[in-house]
């Protein structure tokens, strides 16, 4: 039977602890800890991936292509601003080799936080942060992307009991990928965010093939501090990804 002990969360506790200052670049530090998770995990873990949010301007180029071409095919590329918050990948594992490389995302390089009507139509991840409780405002506003309600009383939990049937407010399947749901039997999914700094968040999605208990999931969030308390000396120093 599926489980995720505190000895798991222990093993990814130690590798943060033991690696936090080994990397020149935040994207380094994020594969080794969605890697560590997975492979702790392997049992039932399909894909495991960490987010965070950024200005525009400060995007590599291929992050950039990746936004410009995802704007453009849904012809909002007229409100991309420089300060514009893009919700970028940093780091991914998963069972499919070019799950381990998030350069090779196939649409979730960076998903740009234009407002809360935008981030409601498109694919899975940004549904699954409106769920997380994350507030999406602004299109041009420095501290545009996401507010304050990341840390609630689950601290930023997110979970999704089936990911086959499980629907929002409005009917609407909450995982959205259901090609990738069908293909991988994704069954529960979950998460946690939390505060790097001022205006910067990570999120911490983890895609499972067999049905987990929400109180079980719910100590991953002993890891919400650990991460963000890593994550900040490299956000700080603009080292996110390399060139």
């Amino acid at each position: 039977m599926a489980k995720i002990t505190m000895s798991v969360i222990k093993k990814v506790q130690d590798y943060i602890d033991n690696n936090a200052n080994n990397f020149k670049y935040l994207e380094e530090l994020a594969h080794g800890i969605t890697s560590t998770i997975h492979n702790e995990l392997k049992e039932f873990n399909v894909l495991s991936r960490i987010f965070i949010n950024l200005p525009y301007k400060s995007l590599p180029k291929a992050n950039k292509k990746a936004v410009d071409a995802l704007t453009n095919s849904l012809n909002v590329s007229s409100k991309i601003r420089r300060n514009t918050q893009i919700l970028s990948l940093v780091g991914s594992s998963g069972l499919q080799p070019e799950w381990n490389d998030r350069a090779n995302s196939q649409g979730h390089v960076g998903i740009p936080l234009i407002s809360t009507e935008f981030i409601d139509g498109i694919p899975m991840m940004a549904r699954l942060l409106g769920e997380l409780g994350i507030d999406i405002e602004g299109i041009y506003e420095v501290k545009a992307g996401i507010t304050a309600n990341v840390i609630e009383e689950e601290q930023g939990l997110f979970y999704v009991d089936d990911a086959h049937t499980k629907t929002d407010k409005k009917g609407r399947l909450i995982i959205a990928a259901q090609d990738f749901v069908k293909s991988s039997n994704v069954k529960t999914v979950f998460g946690l965010g939390g505060n790097i700094r001022e205006n910067n968040y990570f999120t911490f999605i983890i895609f499972n093939n067999q049905l987990l208990p929400e109180e079980e999931t719910k100590l991953t969030l002993l890891l919400t501090s650990a991460i963000a308390d890593a994550f900040e000396p490299y956000v700080k120093k603009g080292r996110i990804f390399k060139k």
